[in-house]
């Protein structure tokens, strides 16, 4: 396994569309199934479905997820993915946030918890 990926090799991997992210970003993390991820010059951009938003960091709380208005992310380039050894890809997109790509077939415990909770 390589110890890190460019955002063109990320792309041309068929179990990212359908996967879900998870970003952390200051005091938010955001969450959703990935519809989208291309580049746009230095930019990647990502387009999420059913995209909600945690109102805290804390894991000793219960986090309380709601629909996010927000649905579109994106970030420099030169941010380099790493695999991680079960399967998701982790970057950091700067000093505050970071995010995790779960693709399809790899499971984001909180995501699938929540879908069941749901139902």
């Amino acid at each position: 396994m390589k110890d890190q990926l460019t955002w063109e090799e990320v792309i041309k991997r068929d179990d990212i569309i359908g996967g879900t992210i998870k970003i952390y970003e200051c005091n938010h993390v955001y969450r959703g199934k990935i519809r989208s991820l291309k580049i746009e010059g230095e930019q990647v951009f990502i387009d999420l479905d059913g995209a909600e938003r945690a109102l805290s960091l804390d894991e000793n709380e219960k986090k309380h997820w709601k629909h996010s208005v927000v649905s579109s992310f994106f970030w420099k380039k030169i941010c380099l993915a790493t695999p991680v050894r079960d399967g998701p890809i982790s970057f950091v997109i700067s000093n505050l946030s970071f995010a995790l790509i779960y693709p399809k077939g790899v499971d984001d415990p909180d995501f699938v918890k929540a879908k069941r909770l749901r139902a």
